[in-house]
């Protein structure tokens, strides 16, 4: 659990570029 949240708060830091298609924001893994 605390992984995920460390890896999405890594998502959400880096510049959505190619992440924004990779993994949608919007539907946050919960």
């Amino acid at each position: 659990m605390r992984s995920i949240r460390e890896f999405w708060i890594a998502v959400v830091t880096l510049p959505p570029q190619q992440h924004t298609e990779a993994v949608p924001i919007s539907q946050p893994p919960g």
